[in-house]
């Protein structure tokens, strides 16, 4: 009868805190989710739909494998609406063993929702069996960018469709012929977007313990960067006479806290999320960074995983810098505004002298400084035409020097009213009419 040998990895890599991916293996069934949603939304999207997709097979029978995928996608889709997961989702990928039928036929079945990924390595040669469901990928099937270019996209990070963000999804189905001696390659996207293809081959071939194949592609997405959680399920079709990797059942995979989940050995679930395993060399795992992948279409803004508040040192820099600037412009504001004099009339209707900017600028009013006492009216036609200029001085001594000369010229005009002499504070415009006495002196009389 034909089942699986299976090897199985999962690290939450360089840059996370949390795992948010999740895997089923067993001797007939394996699949990878893929969760996302933020800090809790994502390792719960993924633990739901593999937790269904379990029970969906056993009540079910994996003939219905795509039946069990849609049951995995209302059971994620119904959880969402809970306080704090609302947008979450997962891929999946799944291949199970079916069979045999009436006909003592047995097949595989493969399901696939986003961008997780399945290979196959038949004949020496990997290929890929699934379709991403993602922006970049349309565009690589449209022709609209090449393989290369959809590698280094900006939005390479937004697939189209997954599990959760709806009630129904479409489910991308195939079945294949099973043949001793092929092996499959279950993977997060962790994986590939750190390791391409030609090495991912090369260690498939080279490695022929499945378990190990896995942890060498851990270990390599690992060194590549480790930007992501990275998942590896390598399952070999064998026969009555394969043996399977390992000796064990059903198993979900995460991992622990301190290493790279090895399914061999275990005899439990392992549930546990965490830190990411520490390389030989003994270097820690570097800052968290943000879930950089969403949904189209997205349901709700994903929550921010801790410590990626929006109060990093970068933005408080910005802030500061943006406040130096606005502070620097009003400062330079208010000293125009407020660096200068000029002489109009005040309400009384009399020639006065005013510190700023005649009619003021933006919240900036003129200040009165003081009053000369003359009226408007008292001056010659040309001198009342400048007044009503309101002309500007550079400073205080100049605004007095102009009004002691405007002075000067209404008194060598005679003015235009009987003689005034009008004296204020600190400066003064004096009209005055001097009377002459002449004395004349009769000649005595003896």
């Amino acid at each position: 009868m034909i089942r699986f040998a299976v090897g199985a990895a999962s690290d939450v890599g360089r840059r996370r805190t949390v795992n948010e991916d999740c895997a089923f293996v067993s001797e007939r069934v394996v699949a990878v989710a893929d969760g996302m949603g933020g800090h809790e939304g994502g390792e719960v999207a993924s633990e739901v739909a593999i937790d269904v997709l379990r029970s969906a097979i056993v009540d079910q029978g994996i003939d219905s494998l795509a039946e069990a995928v849609a049951h995995a996608n209302v059971a994620v889709w119904e959880r969402s609406g809970e306080e704090g997961l609302r947008g979450m989702g997962t891929t999946m990928c799944v291949l199970a063993v079916v069979g045999p039928d009436a006909d003592g036929r047995t097949s595989l079945a493969l399901s696939n929702v986003g961008d997780s990924r399945v290979y196959v390595v038949a004949d020496a040669e990997l290929e890929r069996l699934t379709e991403d469901h993602s922006l970049v990928e349309g565009l690589v099937r449209e022709g609209r960018i090449t393989s290369e270019e959809a590698a280094v996209h900006p939005q390479r990070n937004i697939v189209t469709r997954v599990l959760g963000i709806a009630e129904t999804v479409e489910i991308d189905s195939w079945e294949l012929e099973p043949r001793p001696g092929d092996r499959y390659l279950l993977c997060s996207d962790g994986l590939f977007n750190e390791v391409d293809e030609s090495r991912i081959a090369a260690t498939l071939r080279r490695l022929a313990d499945p378990q190990e194949a896995a942890h060498e592609l851990v270990s390599l997405a690992n060194q590549g960067g480790g930007r992501d959680n990275i998942t590896v399920v390598v399952a070999d079709v064998v026969d009555d006479d394969g043996s399977v990797a390992g000796g064990f059942g059903d198993r979900v995979v995460r991992p622990r806290r301190d290493q790279v989940v090895d399914l061999a050995g275990f005899s439990s679930v392992i549930a546990d999320r965490g830190h990411s395993a520490v390389d030989g060399d003994g270097a820690a795992a570097a800052a968290e960074e943000d879930d950089e992948r969403s949904m189209l279409p997205r349901v709700a803004a994903a929550p921010r995983e801790k410590g990626t508040g929006w109060f990093t040192w970068r933005s408080i820099l910005f802030v500061l810098l943006v406040i130096a600037v606005f502070a620097t412009a009003a400062g330079a504001v208010a000293w125009y505004a407020q660096n200068g004099y000029f002489v109009a009339t005040d309400d009384d209707g009399e020639i006065a002298v005013f510190q700023g900017r005649p009619g003021g600028l933006l919240w900036f009013e003129p200040k009165f400084v003081e009053s000369t006492g003359v009226e408007l009216s008292e001056l010659t036609p040309v001198l009342r035409d400048r007044i009503e200029a309101e002309p500007t001085f550079a400073s205080f001594d100049e605004a007095e020097a102009y009004l002691a000369n405007m002075a000067e010229q209404l008194e060598r005009s005679g003015g235009s009213e009987p003689a005034t002499t009008t004296t204020s504070t600190s400066s003064s415009i004096t009209s005055t009419s001097t009377t002459s006495t002449s004395t004349t002196t009769a000649p005595s009389v003896p």
